[in-house]
Order: C-alpha cells, then sequence, then structure tokens
C-alpha cells in the first residue's frame, strides 16, 4: 500500500510485531554510466567542429514562411523529417543547430514553433544519449499534459508526465528504471525530487525550461538552475 501527502511518500511496511508502520519510502537514483554525448568533436588535426551526427553535405527539406516545402543545401545535414512529424522552418533549423551548440535563451513570438525546437533539440540528444533522458520543466501543472503530448506526438518518444496531482512511487522507480526517455515536469515538484534525492540530474542529456521569464527572484525555476549549477551541469 502507499500513501501520498503534500510532504513526502509513504509505503506501508510490516515491523516485528506485525503491526503497519509508515516509513518514508526511499528511491535510489540511478546515473548512467555512459558518458554524455555533445553534437561536436574534434578533427584529424585536433581541432573542434561541429558534427551533429548528421549526413555529410546533401539537401535539407524545410519549409518556407508561406508553409510550402522547398529545399535548402546545408554543408552537413540529414533530413530533419525523420526527427519529428512536423517541417521545421527554414528559421528553425538555425535556431536547432545554435541550440545544439550552447546553453542558449531563445526569443521567438507566439504561434512560431519554440515547443517545435524544443522537440528537435530534445529528440536528437536522445538520439546521441539512449542511456539518458531529455528533461522539459513547466511552470504550471496544466502544461505538463500539454506539452507531453506534443512531444510525444511530434518525436515518439516515451513521455512521462510528473506534477504534485499524479506524483507516485512507482512513476519514480519508472524514471530511475529508463522505462522513460522524456520527463515533462514542473518545477516545484522537480525541486521536491531533487532535494529528496529521488531523482539526479545526471540522468539528462539535455534541459528544456519552458516560458524561461519566470526565471526571477523565488521562482522555481531559481531553485532548478541553481540545483543544475551545483552539479556542475551549465
Amino acid at each position: 500500500l502507499e500513501r501520498r501527502d503534500n510532504q513526502s511518500f509513504f509505503s506501508l511496511v510490516q515491523n516485528e510485531d506485525g503491526n503497519g508502520e509508515m516509513k518514508p519510502c526511499q528511491i535510489v537514483p540511478l546515473v548512467p554510466s555512459v558518458p554524455l554525448v555533445l553534437p561536436q568533436q574534434n578533427n584529424s588535426m585536433g581541432e573542434m567542429v561541429h558534427n551533429f551526427g548528421w549526413f555529410t553535405a546533401g539537401e535539407l527539406s524545410v519549409q518556407k514562411d508561406d508553409g510550402s516545402d522547398r529545399n535548402v543545401e546545408h554543408s552537413s545535414s540529414s533530413d530533419l523529417c525523420s526527427i519529428t512529424k512536423t517541417v521545421p522552418r527554414n528559421y528553425q533549423v538555425k535556431a536547432f543547430c545554435e541550440v545544439l551548440l550552447r546553453n542558449m535563451i531563445v526569443v521567438m513570438p507566439t504561434g512560431t514553433g519554440k515547443t517545435l525546437l524544443a522537440a528537435l533539440l530534445i529528440k536528437k540528444m536522445k538520439m546521441l544519449n539512449p542511456e539518458h533522458m531529455g528533461l522539459f520543466v513547466v511552470d504550471r501543472i496544466p502544461l505538463v499534459f500539454q506539452q507531453a503530448d506534443y512531444l510525444q506526438y511530434e518525436t515518439g518518444l516515451r513521455v512521462c508526465r510528473v506534477c504534485g496531482e499524479n506524483k507516485k512511487i512507482k512513476t519514480l522507480r519508472k524514471l530511475n528504471e529508463g522505462k522513460y526517455d522524456v520527463l515533462v515536469v514542473t518545477a516545484g515538484c522537480l525541486v521536491s525530487m531533487l532535494e529528496r534525492e529521488q531523482l539526479d540530474l545526471r540522468l539528462f542529456c539535455t534541459i528544456v525550461v519552458d516560458e524561461c521569464h519566470h526565471t526571477t527572484g523565488g521562482h522555481n525555476y531559481m531553485l532548478v538552475l541553481k540545483e543544475v549549477e551545483s552539479e556542475g551541469l551549465l
């Protein structure tokens, strides 16, 4: 039997007298033994070059601003249609290449496809790091399900949805056992799991913070970034 309150999770265990005793349920976070792979490598001259794991020179199918398809030459590319169901527009491809190379704040108008960009990033990093997960952090519960549904549709990845209303020990165990590819979670819930050592940030190959303009003052986003920084992941 399992029981949960706002403070912590508990499981029912039996003591020596046979009576039910409530004790904290421990989740041991697992960390992949394989090092994280980034989309860059050294060339034969020892110089750092960018390698997105794509095919060599060819054509890349993108969309014009009016929605029609066109092919553009790209020095190192593959068909991005194989990453997401929606064909990215030219500006999304450019932004995708940028976010693969460095930590970035992406500023785009509403309706221009920021979540598709996040889907591209998470799917590509997952392809490079099959033993790691992608992490998508939101600040409101409805966004957990909205963004998770979108990511699952676009990428075909196994997406776990976690917030204060549905967080269960069984789900946490599955996360640590590698049963999911992506975790979509509220910032408050993520902070709680990290503080209780139920999850390790080293499980993730990339982190997306949705609506990151909220990262100010005492917002949970600030606490998440402090955890990321303390792990040396920035």
